[in-house]
């Protein structure tokens, strides 16, 4: 596609070894409650695939991707790009790539053997499912640094729950019964009104100058949060404030924290 906004008029399915819709800069496609999915078994094959480097402005919306081996694909380094109000389902390799400056909002994902999201840094995801995601391979979101997610709801990751870089911000997520970490976080990650539960490593996993307030770590079979060492080898500092560490297996808090 060229610039512009199209929509779709009805289903559509992606033979083998091709992309859907191939999309360039600055276009807008609006699925408008129709799905995109595989014609017949493919091993290869994306229901997008943007196509452009940098600044790519480009907004996706209104409809459902599954049964493909992707979802949509960043060809180059694509920039700005909106996916809203997407459902993708039974995708054997990631959902969404999406370069820096990038927004998912409202989508839900279920059945991912790969990332739900993977977003480079001062991304946003708002009000967000992943059920089932990172099944085989990748966290089921993986966020770059400076990004945010709010309001949003991870179940049953296959591995960590929820990685970002640093300076990221997490506010009201809640994350159940992940395989790996319920978070990992690089150095100065803010983290409010958050709960990890029910995960089988440790709720949380931050870097130097963490804060966290207003959240629960319960009932995770490692610890409720771990501090990881600086790069000379010293314990980072993390803060926590009105947090409630409950029944996790290994104990609360190991590292350096106030």
């Amino acid at each position: 596609t060229e610039l512009g906004s199209y929509y779709l008029t009805d289903n559509l399915r992606v033979p083998e070894g091709c992309a859907g819709i191939e999309i360039a800069q600055g276009a807008t496609v609006e699925l408008n409650g129709f799905n995109i999915q595989r014609d017949t078994t493919i091993t290869a094959g994306a229901a997008i695939r943007i196509d452009t480097n940098a600044n790519a402005a480009v907004r996706i919306m209104n409809g459902s991707v599954r049964l493909l081996p992707s979802g949509i694909v960043n060809g180059g380094i694509a920039d700005r790009v909106s996916v809203e109000h997407v459902a993708f389902t039974n995708i054997t390799g990631d959902a969404v790539e999406l370069g820096s400056a990038s927004v998912v909002r409202d989508c839900r994902f279920e059945a991912i053997d790969g990332s739900a999201i993977q977003a480079a840094g001062q991304s946003t995801v708002e009000r967000v499912v992943a059920v089932s995601c990172g099944l085989v391979s990748g966290s089921a979101i993986d966020l770059g640094g400076v990004s945010r997610i709010t309001d949003s709801i991870i179940v049953d990751a296959g591995g960590d729950a929820l990685t970002v870089g640093r300076q990221a911000v997490i506010s009201h997520v809640q994350i159940e019964n992940p395989v790996g970490a319920g978070i990992t976080a690089t150095n100065r990650a803010r983290i409010s009104d958050t709960s990890v539960h029910g995960g089988q490593s440790d709720g949380m996993r931050l870097g130097q100058s963490a804060f966290v307030s207003n959240s629960v770590l319960l009932g995770n079979a490692g610890f409720g949060a771990v501090i990881t060492t600086s790069g000379a080898g010293f314990p980072s500092f993390a803060k926590f404030t009105d947090c409630q560490f409950l029944n996790n297996a290994a104990g609360g808090v190991v590292g350096f924290s106030a």
